[in-house]
Protein backbone atom coordinates (compact mmCIF):
# COMPACT_ATOMS: atom_id res chain seq x y z
CA UNK A 1 0.00 0.00 0.00
CA UNK A 2 2.69 1.85 0.71
CA UNK A 3 4.25 1.95 -2.61
CA UNK A 4 0.74 2.21 -4.24
CA UNK A 5 -0.11 5.46 -2.67
CA UNK A 6 3.76 6.99 -3.66
CA UNK A 7 2.81 7.26 -7.05
CA UNK A 8 -0.24 9.89 -6.83
CA UNK A 9 2.09 11.38 -4.78
CA UNK A 10 4.84 11.46 -6.72
CA UNK A 11 2.96 12.47 -9.70
CA UNK A 12 1.41 15.64 -7.81
CA UNK A 13 4.93 16.89 -7.25
CA UNK A 14 5.97 16.02 -11.33
CA UNK A 15 3.13 17.98 -11.78
CA UNK A 16 3.36 21.31 -9.59
CA UNK A 17 4.34 24.45 -10.64
CA UNK A 18 8.46 25.54 -9.93
CA UNK A 19 8.61 27.76 -6.98
CA UNK A 20 9.37 31.53 -7.86
CA UNK A 21 12.57 32.69 -6.74
CA UNK A 22 12.82 35.68 -5.45
CA UNK A 23 16.28 37.74 -4.29
CA UNK A 24 16.72 41.62 -3.01
CA UNK A 25 19.26 43.82 -4.18
CA UNK A 26 19.39 47.26 -2.04
CA UNK A 27 21.33 49.97 -3.98
CA UNK A 28 22.79 53.16 -2.55
CA UNK A 29 19.89 55.60 -2.70
CA UNK A 30 16.08 55.68 -2.91
CA UNK A 31 14.29 53.04 -4.75
CA UNK A 32 13.50 55.73 -7.58
CA UNK A 33 17.03 56.63 -7.67
CA UNK A 34 18.58 56.17 -11.26
CA UNK A 35 21.64 53.87 -11.29
CA UNK A 36 23.51 56.02 -13.92
CA UNK A 37 23.42 59.09 -11.85
CA UNK A 38 24.77 62.59 -14.10
CA UNK A 39 28.18 63.13 -13.38
CA UNK A 40 28.16 65.59 -11.03
CA UNK A 41 26.29 63.46 -8.24
CA UNK A 42 28.63 60.42 -8.36
CA UNK A 43 30.54 59.37 -5.57
CA UNK A 44 34.25 57.91 -6.33
CA UNK A 45 32.80 54.12 -5.98
CA UNK A 46 29.51 54.92 -7.75
CA UNK A 47 29.67 52.38 -10.48
CA UNK A 48 31.36 49.63 -8.63
CA UNK A 49 28.33 49.77 -6.35
CA UNK A 50 25.56 50.25 -8.67
CA UNK A 51 26.87 49.29 -12.40
CA UNK A 52 28.48 46.69 -12.17
CA UNK A 53 27.42 44.82 -8.38
CA UNK A 54 23.72 45.24 -10.35
CA UNK A 55 25.82 43.02 -13.72
CA UNK A 56 27.25 40.69 -11.58
CA UNK A 57 23.47 40.31 -9.45
CA UNK A 58 21.95 39.62 -12.76
CA UNK A 59 23.83 37.52 -14.21
CA UNK A 60 24.54 35.53 -11.10
CA UNK A 61 20.67 34.81 -11.24
CA UNK A 62 20.55 34.33 -14.37
CA UNK A 63 22.54 31.17 -14.28
CA UNK A 64 20.96 29.79 -10.80
CA UNK A 65 23.79 30.90 -8.39
CA UNK A 66 23.44 32.52 -4.69
CA UNK A 67 23.35 35.72 -3.97
CA UNK A 68 25.01 38.62 -6.27
CA UNK A 69 28.72 38.42 -6.11
CA UNK A 70 28.82 42.05 -4.33
CA UNK A 71 27.97 40.92 -1.29
CA UNK A 72 31.60 41.30 0.17
CA UNK A 73 31.88 44.68 -1.42
CA UNK A 74 28.53 45.22 0.04
CA UNK A 75 28.90 44.40 3.74
CA UNK A 76 32.28 46.28 3.32
CA UNK A 77 30.16 49.56 2.79
CA UNK A 78 28.17 48.75 5.27
CA UNK A 79 24.97 47.36 2.45
CA UNK A 80 22.21 45.01 3.29
CA UNK A 81 22.16 42.24 0.96
CA UNK A 82 20.04 39.08 1.46
CA UNK A 83 16.88 36.18 1.01
CA UNK A 84 13.86 38.29 -0.20
CA UNK A 85 11.24 38.11 2.27
CA UNK A 86 8.41 40.67 3.10
CA UNK A 87 9.74 43.01 6.13
CA UNK A 88 8.18 42.17 9.17
CA UNK A 89 6.17 44.68 9.35
CA UNK A 90 5.08 45.31 5.65
CA UNK A 91 3.18 42.94 5.65
CA UNK A 92 0.23 45.06 8.00
CA UNK A 93 -2.64 46.24 5.79
CA UNK A 94 -2.00 49.98 6.79
CA UNK A 95 1.65 49.82 7.62
CA UNK A 96 1.21 50.57 11.24
CA UNK A 97 4.41 49.40 12.41
CA UNK A 98 6.28 50.81 9.73
CA UNK A 99 5.15 54.15 10.78
CA UNK A 100 5.57 53.61 14.37
CA UNK A 101 9.40 52.31 13.34
CA UNK A 102 10.20 55.20 11.39
CA UNK A 103 8.93 57.49 14.10
CA UNK A 104 11.45 56.42 16.57
CA UNK A 105 14.29 56.72 13.78
CA UNK A 106 13.79 59.41 13.10
CA UNK A 107 13.73 61.25 16.73
CA UNK A 108 16.89 63.42 17.54
CA UNK A 109 17.93 63.31 14.09
CA UNK A 110 16.49 67.38 13.41
CA UNK A 111 14.95 66.40 10.24
CA UNK A 112 18.02 65.17 9.13
CA UNK A 113 19.82 68.32 9.25
CA UNK A 114 21.98 66.88 12.25
CA UNK A 115 25.37 64.64 11.96
CA UNK A 116 25.02 61.48 11.86
CA UNK A 117 26.20 57.98 11.03
CA UNK A 118 26.14 56.35 7.68
CA UNK A 119 24.49 53.38 9.22
CA UNK A 120 21.85 55.43 10.68
CA UNK A 121 20.82 57.42 8.04
CA UNK A 122 20.61 54.01 5.84
CA UNK A 123 18.86 52.86 8.34
CA UNK A 124 16.24 55.43 8.12
CA UNK A 125 16.01 55.25 4.45
CA UNK A 126 15.40 51.54 4.37
CA UNK A 127 12.51 52.22 6.64
CA UNK A 128 11.51 55.00 4.00
CA UNK A 129 11.65 52.34 1.06
CA UNK A 130 9.41 49.65 3.26
CA UNK A 131 6.65 52.10 4.30
CA UNK A 132 6.71 52.63 0.37
CA UNK A 133 6.21 49.26 -0.35
CA UNK A 134 3.32 49.19 2.49
CA UNK A 135 1.62 52.22 0.67
CA UNK A 136 -2.35 51.86 1.12
CA UNK A 137 -3.16 51.39 -2.70
CA UNK A 138 -2.78 48.24 -5.35
CA UNK A 139 0.57 47.80 -6.68
CA UNK A 140 1.04 49.40 -10.18
CA UNK A 141 -1.38 52.18 -8.79
CA UNK A 142 -0.13 55.69 -6.97
CA UNK A 143 -1.58 58.12 -4.80
CA UNK A 144 -3.63 59.53 -7.08
CA UNK A 145 -4.72 58.72 -11.13
CA UNK A 146 -6.35 61.74 -12.12
CA UNK A 147 -8.64 63.91 -10.12
CA UNK A 148 -10.14 64.44 -7.79
CA UNK A 149 -7.17 64.28 -5.72
CA UNK A 150 -7.48 62.63 -1.90
CA UNK A 151 -8.80 64.03 1.12
CA UNK A 152 -5.27 62.90 2.69
CA UNK A 153 -3.53 65.06 0.73
CA UNK A 154 -4.71 68.34 2.13
CA UNK A 155 -3.25 69.71 5.71
CA UNK A 156 -0.50 70.63 7.25
CA UNK A 157 2.43 68.44 6.69
CA UNK A 158 5.39 68.91 8.93
CA UNK A 159 8.78 68.12 7.63
CA UNK A 160 10.37 65.24 9.87
CA UNK A 161 13.16 63.75 7.94
CA UNK A 162 14.46 64.79 4.81
CA UNK A 163 18.41 63.50 2.51
CA UNK A 164 17.90 66.44 -0.10
CA UNK A 165 20.58 69.19 -0.43
CA UNK A 166 18.06 71.67 -0.66
CA UNK A 167 17.22 70.99 2.94
CA UNK A 168 19.96 70.05 4.36
CA UNK A 169 21.87 73.02 3.14
CA UNK A 170 20.05 74.90 5.88
CA UNK A 171 22.31 73.49 8.58
CA UNK A 172 25.32 75.27 7.15
CA UNK A 173 23.70 79.22 7.37
CA UNK A 174 26.27 80.59 9.44
CA UNK A 175 24.82 81.77 13.50
CA UNK A 176 21.59 80.68 12.04
CA UNK A 177 19.24 77.59 13.45
CA UNK A 178 16.36 76.07 11.90
CA UNK A 179 12.66 76.04 13.35
CA UNK A 180 9.87 74.23 12.09
CA UNK A 181 9.54 73.02 8.18
CA UNK A 182 6.05 72.93 6.90
CA UNK A 183 4.22 72.36 3.75
CA UNK A 184 0.40 73.63 3.79
CA UNK A 185 -2.05 71.89 1.35
CA UNK A 186 -5.21 74.73 2.58
CA UNK A 187 -8.66 72.84 1.55
CA UNK A 188 -9.57 74.74 -2.10
CA UNK A 189 -13.16 73.70 -2.51
CA UNK A 190 -13.36 76.15 -5.57
CA UNK A 191 -10.40 74.84 -6.95
CA UNK A 192 -12.00 72.79 -10.59
CA UNK A 193 -9.72 69.96 -11.84
CA UNK A 194 -6.72 71.07 -13.78
CA UNK A 195 -6.44 73.98 -11.66
CA UNK A 196 -3.16 74.48 -10.23
CA UNK A 197 -3.11 73.50 -6.33
CA UNK A 198 -1.70 76.49 -4.02
CA UNK A 199 0.62 75.46 -1.62
CA UNK A 200 2.52 77.04 1.41
CA UNK A 201 6.33 76.64 2.15
CA UNK A 202 7.33 77.45 5.70
CA UNK A 203 10.68 77.94 7.46
CA UNK A 204 11.21 79.29 10.91
CA UNK A 205 15.06 80.31 11.33
CA UNK A 206 16.54 81.93 14.30
CA UNK A 207 19.90 83.10 15.61
CA UNK A 208 22.02 80.20 17.28
CA UNK A 209 21.17 80.64 21.27
CA UNK A 210 18.00 82.70 20.54
CA UNK A 211 16.21 79.93 22.71
CA UNK A 212 17.79 81.18 25.87
CA UNK A 213 15.29 84.02 25.61
CA UNK A 214 12.28 81.53 25.74
CA UNK A 215 11.66 82.86 29.14
CA UNK A 216 11.07 86.03 27.81
CA UNK A 217 8.40 85.27 24.61
CA UNK A 218 8.39 88.74 22.91
CA UNK A 219 11.60 89.20 22.99
CA UNK A 220 12.58 86.27 21.31
CA UNK A 221 10.12 86.79 18.71
CA UNK A 222 12.24 89.77 17.53
CA UNK A 223 15.11 87.50 17.07
CA UNK A 224 13.31 84.63 15.15
CA UNK A 225 11.49 85.03 11.62
CA UNK A 226 9.01 82.39 10.07
CA UNK A 227 9.78 82.68 6.17
CA UNK A 228 6.41 81.46 3.98
CA UNK A 229 6.85 80.67 0.22
CA UNK A 230 3.83 80.96 -1.73
CA UNK A 231 3.55 77.77 -4.45
CA UNK A 232 1.46 76.31 -7.39
CA UNK A 233 1.58 73.13 -8.12
CA UNK A 234 0.18 71.20 -11.37
CA UNK A 235 -1.17 68.00 -10.87
CA UNK A 236 0.31 65.26 -12.33
CA UNK A 237 -0.83 61.75 -12.90
CA UNK A 238 0.41 58.99 -11.17
CA UNK A 239 1.24 60.93 -7.40
CA UNK A 240 3.17 63.55 -9.51
CA UNK A 241 3.26 67.27 -8.53
CA UNK A 242 5.11 70.04 -10.32
CA UNK A 243 5.56 72.90 -8.11
CA UNK A 244 6.97 76.56 -8.96
CA UNK A 245 7.27 79.46 -6.41
CA UNK A 246 5.53 82.60 -6.66
CA UNK A 247 6.29 84.67 -4.08
CA UNK A 248 6.20 84.80 -0.14
CA UNK A 249 6.91 86.95 2.83
CA UNK A 250 8.02 87.40 6.16
CA UNK A 251 6.29 87.18 9.38
CA UNK A 252 7.89 87.42 13.14
CA UNK A 253 7.82 84.32 15.28
CA UNK A 254 4.95 83.80 17.76
CA UNK A 255 2.91 86.45 16.62
CA UNK A 256 4.87 89.34 17.58
CA UNK A 257 3.72 92.79 16.58
CA UNK A 258 6.10 93.73 13.80
CA UNK A 259 5.02 94.45 10.24
CA UNK A 260 4.64 91.77 7.12
CA UNK A 261 8.03 92.08 5.23
CA UNK A 262 6.78 90.69 1.36
CA UNK A 263 8.93 89.16 -0.73
CA UNK A 264 9.76 89.53 -4.32
CA UNK A 265 7.53 87.97 -7.12
CA UNK A 266 9.14 85.16 -8.41
CA UNK A 267 7.75 84.64 -12.48
CA UNK A 268 5.61 81.92 -12.24
CA UNK A 269 6.72 79.62 -15.52
CA UNK A 270 4.85 76.90 -16.77
CA UNK A 271 5.29 73.40 -15.26
CA UNK A 272 7.92 72.52 -18.14
CA UNK A 273 9.90 75.96 -17.34
CA UNK A 274 13.38 75.53 -15.38
CA UNK A 275 12.01 76.79 -11.80
CA UNK A 276 9.55 73.96 -11.24
CA UNK A 277 10.31 71.14 -8.99
CA UNK A 278 8.77 67.76 -9.15
CA UNK A 279 7.56 65.66 -6.61
CA UNK A 280 6.40 62.45 -6.29
CA UNK A 281 4.21 60.81 -3.56
CA UNK A 282 5.20 57.35 -3.01
CA UNK A 283 3.01 56.89 0.34
CA UNK A 284 -0.11 59.04 1.94
CA UNK A 285 -2.34 58.49 4.54
CA UNK A 286 -3.86 60.38 6.88
CA UNK A 287 -0.81 60.68 9.27
CA UNK A 288 2.46 60.13 7.00
CA UNK A 289 2.96 61.58 3.85
CA UNK A 290 6.29 60.87 1.74
CA UNK A 291 7.42 62.62 -1.51
CA UNK A 292 10.48 61.74 -3.59
CA UNK A 293 12.49 64.10 -5.91
CA UNK A 294 13.26 63.04 -10.01
CA UNK A 295 16.74 61.77 -8.30
CA UNK A 296 14.87 59.78 -5.41
CA UNK A 297 15.98 62.25 -2.62
CA UNK A 298 13.52 61.77 0.12
CA UNK A 299 10.78 63.94 1.98
CA UNK A 300 9.16 62.37 5.09
CA UNK A 301 6.14 64.46 6.63
CA UNK A 302 3.98 64.63 9.53
CA UNK A 303 0.53 65.35 9.32
CA UNK A 304 -0.13 68.28 12.40
CA UNK A 305 -2.66 70.51 13.61
CA UNK A 306 -2.88 73.96 11.96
Amino acid sequence: QAVAGAAPVAAAAAAAPPRTRLEVLRLPGGHTSPVDLPEGLRSARHEERTIRRLARAIASFAAGGGPDGGAAEAEAAGEAVGEAGPPPAAATADGTALKSRLLRLCIGTNRGLTAMAPSQRAEIAACVEDLEAAAPWAPGDAAWLDEPLPEALFGCWRLLWASSPDVLSLSVIPLVDCGEIRQDVPPQPQRRPGQPLELLNTVELSPKGAALLGAVPLLGAFFGAKVTIKALADVRTGGGLSIRFTGGYIDALNNAPLPRLPLPDMPSQSSSGSSSTNLLTTYLDDEIRIARSPLGDAFVLLKVAE
